[in-house]
């Protein structure tokens, strides 16, 4: 079985609470529906522009946070309009 990446895990949760399907989902993303349904079941890995888009259409916001790998401490984070700003 294919490892899902734990950022789809999280969307494909956020998408299952606003009551949405993965065709309604495929269909605001103007993608097919088995593009959702394979990177839901882990068998492709979507880019970071990909998952933001899956993030819209699902009706959240990914925020990026950038942390510092020997404490953890957070250095910084991304708004929903800094992301708009870097995937233009």
């Amino acid at each position: 079985m294919a490892e899902i990446h734990p950022l789809m895990l999280e969307l494909v949760a956020a998408r299952k609470r606003a009551g949405l399907s993965a065709s309604e989902v495929a269909r605001r993303m103007d993608v097919t529906r088995q593009h959702v349904f394979n990177w839901e079941a882990g068998r492709n890995r979507p880019a970071l522009e990909t998952l933001v888009a899956y993030a819209r259409a699902a009706g959240s916001v990914m925020v990026m946070q950038v942390v510092d790998a020997a404490d953890g401490a957070a250095l910084g984070e991304l708004s929903p309009d800094e992301w708009r700003r870097l995937l233009r």
